[in-house]
């Protein structure tokens, strides 16, 4: 006798409350943390410190120049022996860097390319030893051996050497002139050789170049050279601000331009401006500064190489402007255009300039922005993490909102897709107004509870089931204009929590 036993899979339905959504919201969140400071009394600023470089090109130190061309060849037939000297010869060559005249220059890369075309039939030994380069005390040499020709073709060699960190003397053999390069050129028939006969015809060329120059100091008379640089810089504070607009109570704003270079500048400020690019809107600083020359006096060596050059200033300060304004837009960059001309009365120093490439002009900005504004329609949107359960077929969510700033603002929660694109929202029609915080003395010390309920249906449960993030938008607007004005402790509270039906 035997029995079926049925298989049972029970399910229960059950009531659970479940927090979906846990989010603190500050100041620091809305206009980003590290550019926020407090003051002594609390409130909050802004502040932008922005650098402002001029580069020098490597290129206007161009060392492609042919260091040392050498031709050499014997007028009669002589006969060589192994280890016995064929060539010697010392060089003074000069080269070309147009209107500088310099008499010293370092390379933080560096690069020799070394090439040997020899008809002797016999290795050979060579030398070249630069007595303008020196290192740590020791003058530059290189040894090289190059084969013996054939009977039908010269022999070659090409080498790649490393000159990083080298000073060089460019003031010649006699230490009295500039863009001059002291060499020798030494070659012997190689001491493991066989004894040759060297023909007029058995010529030798050694031909070295700078292959590479990366230039890291070079002092001398650097010439009435002009530089310039446009150049922009990403802002982020205002990431979260998608649409609208603030009204700054005042602005604060300080430059101070610095002069590393060994020569006298004229500097010029072309342009100082912020961009916003959705919507496309540029406002360009209107003071005196811009399209006035300054002139800034050399810099002055140091002999500390941590900080090689005291450089010379000037302070300006920029707040009776129009800086409010290139704030106001929300900008997502700001842009500078500077010129300079070095030594603009000519070689006043009698070639004792001097100019470190990773130093040169430098302008430093510095905002200060009191968070003290009015408001219109100012959207701020934040995204968090949420958690919702698979078991979930039914029930709602209460959204809870605690608000200590000093504004009403409305709100609207959005369940994003997996590309954080909005796919619905979780309020139908208009938006829910949270109240602003219970203010005393002006500041806010006791935030406001706002309570808010949505009914689950089957779609929107549907949705964030598959969703992870949900955007929160909150839109300010002044109430009769009221200028708000935002201390360190202001922040937004917003939990929500699923009463929730699952099935288990």
């Amino acid at each position: 006798m035997s029995s079926c036993r049925k298989e049972i899979n029970p399910h229960w339905k059950t009531d659970i409350l479940a927090p979906i959504l846990v989010s603190t919201i500050d100041i620091g969140d809305i206009f980003n943390d590290s550019n926020t400071v407090a003051n002594p009394d609390n409130s909050i600023s802004l502040v932008l410190n922005e650098v402002f470089d001029m580069k020098l090109a490597d290129s206007a130190v161009a060392m492609g120049d042919t260091i040392s061309n050498e031709a050499f060849n014997v007028p009669v037939i002589l006969t060589v022996i192994p280890g016995q000297k064929v060539i010697k010869k010392y060089s003074n060559t000069q080269l070309d860097f147009g209107e500088m005249q310099l008499t010293k220059s370092k390379a933080s890369k560096a690069k020799i390319k070394f090439n040997v075309r020899s008809g002797i039939k016999q290795p050979l030994l060579i030398s070249y030893k630069l007595y303008s380069a020196t290192k740590d005390g020791i003058v530059y040499e290189t040894m090289q051996e190059v084969p013996g020709a054939s009977d039908t073709a010269f022999a070659t060699l090409e080498q790649f050497i490393e000159f990083d960190d080298y000073m060089l003397d460019l003031t010649g053999s006699g230490h009295d002139t500039y863009n001059t390069i002291y060499a020798l050129t030494t070659v012997w028939l190689h001491p493991d050789a066989d004894t040759v006969l060297v023909y007029p015809a058995d010529s030798i060329s050694i031909v070295s170049t700078f292959d590479e120059f990366v230039p890291e100091y070079v002092s001398g008379y650097l010439g009435q050279m002009t530089m310039e640089t446009r150049e922009s810089t990403a802002l982020h504070s205002f990431d979260k601000l998608k649409s609208g607009s603030f009204d700054l109570e005042n602005t604060k704003a300080e430059i101070d331009i610095y002069n590393y270079v060994g020569a006298d500048v004229s500097i010029d400020v072309v342009d100082i401006s912020t961009i916003r690019n959705n919507p496309k809107q540029r406002v360009v600083l209107n003071h005196s500064i811009v399209g006035s020359s300054i002139n800034l006096i050399r810099a002055s060596e140091s002999n500390n190489p941590d900080y090689p050059a005291y450089p010379n200033h000037k302070h300006y300060d920029i707040s009776n402007s129009n800086l409010d304004k290139m704030i106001e837009i929300m900008p997502d960059s700001i842009c500078y255009s500077m010129k300079a001309e070095l030594n603009p009365l000519g070689n006043m120093s009698s070639g004792n300039d001097f100019l470190y490439f990773d130093r040169t002009i430098k302008a430093n900005l510095n905002l200060e922005i009191p968070l003290e504004f009015s408001a219109t329609n100012l959207v701020f949107e934040n995204i968090e993490d949420i958690s919702f359960s698979d078991k979930v077929i039914g029930g709602g969510l209460n959204i809870y909102v605690e608000n200590m700033f000093p504004f009403d603002f409305e709100v609207q929660f959005y369940i994003l897709n997996s590309k954080n694109q909005i796919i619905d929202s979780l309020i139908n029609g208009s938006n829910s107004l949270i109240e602003s915080g219970i203010p005393v003395n002006e500041i806010v010390k006791t935030p406001t509870l706002t309570i808010l309920t949505v009914q689950l249906t089957e779609q929107l449960i549907s949705e964030l089931k598959q969703s992870n993030n949900m955007l929160i938008r909150f839109k300010v607007n002044s109430e009769y204009n009221l200028v708000y004005k935002l201390y360190d402790h202001y922040k937004t509270d917003v939990k929500i929590v699923g009463d929730f039906e699952y099935e288990i």
